[in-house]
This record gives structure tokens, C-alpha cells and sequence, in this order.
């Protein structure tokens, strides 16, 4: 191996050689030597003296721990890397190339962890913890969209299109126009140049008109747990999801103007977003109503979700947005008529 089909092996990469690393150091340090090095083939070990004491030495040497004695760093000069296309059977080229490929890390561990922060900020503010299949599920259904569902699961995965998305074709568009790296919690919660911090004070004291109760505060475990949040009552969960799913997204779409079109967003901007969000919303529920037009139950769970003093609206920044929905009875007396 050392003397006949030493330059074979390093034809073929060392592809096909076993302990490569040994059979590479023992070459160097055999042809560093200035004097001649000579190998002698010996039919038979049994009955030579010599020979016998080799085996032991051999044996020692089997039992030891690898690179305790033959340690040796190879310098450019002596080092082979690579295989010559002329020795290459393409069987070798084959599993070379399989051996070169280096898998990709799962993010399984990854989005692991991102999942149970999830579950934990849902149980801080809730008192109980989701389930995964609560919080996927949860995404899927009323009353957050398909569209803001879909950005939600990115989140939760780790994969919108910001950050270190761009790392490998695009390095500058990784950061955000403040000089810090993009994230999704960057983006929506921490970011001191956009206007997230006013959106999420008006939100805030929206959520104090609507519900009469603390804000539960927000992080990026609660935006991607959103699904799983059961808050005591109907009426707050529905409202804390809509608030949280709706503003986020906002805050998502208002980034993208701004990387896109070169266009910051104000902080009223935003809200007239959100606004504009939430009365098509109410418009498709009221649709719904009216389907139905015997339908108490129905009129009812939209006054209870939508409605303050039966007016369809929603308090933002102290004061009460009303939506303009076509042919709302502003009275629970009125009548809807066929």
C-alpha cells in the first residue's frame, strides 16, 4: 500500500482507501526522509523472530487509541487533495461524490425550540398550555385569515423572506433600514425606527376600551402561539386574536413597502390599514347575517363580537371607529325585514 499502489490511491482521492488519514500521514512522513526508504515483502510470519515481535508490536499498537503516535501536521507542498480523472473508474467518481455531499442540517431541533417558547408565552398569559396541534390548528380557523394564518406558520418555521433569507445572494438586504438584522421579532416588535411601538400603544388602549381589562402583552412566542390562546371569554379571545394576527401582518406589509418601494410607513397609515382589515371582516360577517335573517343566534354573536352600544365599530386610540356596513340596523329593536 505504501510502495506499489501509492500512486494509485492518490490518483483515485483516497476514495477508496481505508483509514486515509494514516495511510496520507505515513506517506508524508516516509518521503520527508532524505535517506532512501525500503520495503521488504516476507512470506510468512510464523517461526521468524523478527517477525513474531512485529505482530506484537502490531498488536500494542491495535490497542491504543489512534493518532497517539503518528502525529503529523502535512504541508501544501506534500498534500494531495482531489482525484486525477485518468485514474477514476466511475464507480469511484460515484461515491466520491456521495461522500462529498454534505446533507443539510434538519431544523427539526430548531423549530423545536421555537414551538415550546410558543407553548410557554401562550401559558404565561393564559394560564394553560397549548397543545401543537392546538396552535396549528388554531391559524387555520376564524377569525384569523388564510393569508395572515399562512404568515403566522413562516413564523412559527422560521422561513419569511427577511434576514438571513437573503445571506447568501443579497447580504445587504439582511438588515433592516436601522442597521440591525432582520427578524420577524425585530420587524413587529423591536425595530426603534418603524412606527410598531406607537401601533402597538393605540392597540393597546383599544384593547382596554373593548375589553375593560389589562393588555396581555405581546412577544413573538404569543404572535406564533396565537392559535393555541384561550383568555377566560369568548369575546377577549376573539378580540386578542384579531388585534394580534391583524397588526402583525400590518406591520409585515409595511416592512415590505418600505424594503420594496423605498416607502416608510407612519404610524396613522398603519392603523388605517388595520382598520380597513377589520371592516371588511365585519362586511363578511354582516353578509353572513343577512343570510340568515331569522337567525337570532347569528345577529347576536355579531353584536357580541362586533358591536359597542349596537353600533358595528371598534374603539382604537380613544376614540371609537365606526365601520359603515350597508343596511345595519343601528337599534337591537330594529327589525331585519325579509
Amino acid at each position: 500500500m505504501l510502495s506499489k499502489k501509492a500512486a494509485q490511491i492518490e490518483d483515485e482521492g483516497y476514495l477508496s482507501t481505508p483509514n486515509k488519514d494514516l495511510i496520507e500521514k505515513a506517506l508524508y512522513l516516509i518521503r520527508k526522509r532524505k535517506a532512501p526508504t525500503q520495503f521488504i515483502w516476507v512470506k510468512g510470519h510464523a517461526g521468524i523472530e523478527g517477525n513474531e515481535r512485529a505482530d506484537k508490536q502490531a498488536d500494542q499498537g491495535r490497542l491504543e487509541d489512534f493518532g497517539d503516535k503518528l502525529e503529523a501536521t502535512i504541508p501544501d507542498n506534500f498534500k494531495v487533495t482531489g482525484a486525477r480523472l485518468r485514474g477514476l473508474p466511475f464507480k469511484l467518481l460515484y461515491v466520491g461524490t456521495l461522500n462529498s455531499y454534505k446533507k443539510p442540517v434538519r431544523a427539526t431541533i430548531k423549530h423545536k425550540g421555537i414551538r415550546e417558547d410558543a407553548q410557554d408565552e401562550v401559558e404565561r398569559i393564559t394560564g394553560n398550555r397549548p397543545t401543537i396541534t392546538m396552535i396549528y390548528k388554531g391559524i387555520r380557523k376564524a377569525p384569523i385569515q388564510n393569508k395572515v394564518g399562512d404568515f403566522i406558520w413562516k413564523t412559527i418555521h422560521d422561513c419569511n423572506k427577511c434576514g438571513s433569507y437573503f445571506a447568501h445572494w443579497k447580504p445587504e438586504a439582511q438588515y433592516c433600514h436601522c442597521g440591525e438584522l432582520e427578524t420577524i421579532e425585530h420587524i413587529v416588535m423591536r425595530c426603534e425606527k418603524s412606527e410598531q411601538a406607537r401601533v402597538w400603544d393605540k392597540i393597546e388602549k383599544g384593547w382596554k376600551a373593548l375589553t375593560k381589562s389589562e393588555w396581555p402583552g405581546i412577544s413573538i412566542g404569543i404572535l406564533r402561539g396565537i392559535g393555541g390562546v384561550q383568555l377566560g371569554t369568548a369575546h377577549k379571545t376573539f378580540w386578542y386574536k384579531i388585534l394580534i394576527s391583524e397588526t402583525a401582518w400590518a406591520l409585515w406589509k409595511a416592512r415590505n413597502e418600505r424594503a420594496i418601494n423605498d416607502n416608510i410607513l407612519d404610524s396613522v397609515t398603519i392603523m388605517d390599514g388595520i382598520n380597513r382589515n377589520i371592516d371588511d371582516r365585519i362586511n363578511i360577517d354582516w353578509d353572513e347575517v343577512k343570510r340568515y335573517k331569522l337567525s337570532h343566534h347569528k345577529r347576536n354573536e355579531f353584536e357580541k363580537r362586533w358591536c359597542k352600544d349596537h353600533i358595528p365599530g371598534l374603539v382604537l386610540d380613544g376614540r371609537l371607529e365606526v365601520f359603515k356596513i350597508g343596511e345595519w340596523p343601528r337599534c337591537r329593536s330594529e327589525k331585519i325585514t325579509k
